[in-house]
């Protein structure tokens, strides 16, 4: 998926804008919105609205702080930041360690990054069994469907792409059902490429035998 997706749902719930661009390198214009303040009491959504601004330092002191505190959506952008080089050079070690952290508190973002790590080699050596097992945990995670919709997404891709085993159409198109229950609008387009090469649409009862189970958020 676009990369950019690893921070929409959290700014999308902040009520923030996120660029569509390749890269989160460039602040908005001055008159976007008023310059926030960070304090102390600052939250993780202030933190967005600064990363989204450019303001790079100020973000990771909040985001710092929040962690500290065990908030596993700012220890998610503080690797987000390590891994895109934003405001500091890249660091995939950093950003891996930072994902793990989050992870552990079962943040779906997080495992989904770290999955994606995992996945490319980024910050150490490529398991494609592990990035499915990070996947597959962030896809039932609790909290934001569209975050858990991007873990199950990135599911989808490895057995489309055959990526640690062979290729399963089936298997992608179940997954990526659960992407499309909890919100992801990429993946209907992707299903729709498979349908046009003979797969019929997933039934339930056969995908509850692939995916087991899935949680979906009361709301």
């Amino acid at each position: 998926m676009n990369q950019i997706l690893k921070l929409t749902a959290l700014a999308a719930a902040c009520g923030l804008a996120v660029s569509t661009a390749p890269s989160l390198a460039q602040p908005q214009g001055p008159a976007s919105r008023p310059a926030a303040k960070p304090h102390p009491g600052c939250s993780v959504c202030d933190g967005q609205r600064l990363l989204n601004e450019g303001r790079y330092d100020r973000a990771m002191t909040i985001f710092q702080n929040r962690a500290a505190e065990g908030e596993a959506g700012a220890m998610n952008d503080i690797a987000f930041m390590y891994e895109f080089g934003l405001g500091r050079p890249v660091d995939f070690a950093k950003a891996r360690a930072w994902y793990r952290k989050a992870a552990e508190l079962h943040h779906p973002a997080a495992l989904a990054n770290l999955g994606h790590m995992y996945e490319y080699g980024e910050g150490g050596h490529a398991d494609y069994a592990e990035a499915g097992r990070l996947y597959r945990e962030g896809a039932n995670a609790a909290g934001a469907d569209l975050e858990a919709g991007d873990a199950a997404f990135r599911m989808a891709l490895l057995y489309q792409r055959g990526r640690g085993q062979p290729v399963d159409l089936r298997a992608a198109m179940c997954w990526y059902q659960v992407s499309q229950n909890k919100g992801d609008m990429e993946a209907r387009p992707q299903m729709e490429k498979i349908m046009a090469q003979g797969e019929p649409y997933p039934m339930p009862a056969a995908c509850d035998q692939i995916t087991g189970p899935v949680r979906y958020s009361d709301g």
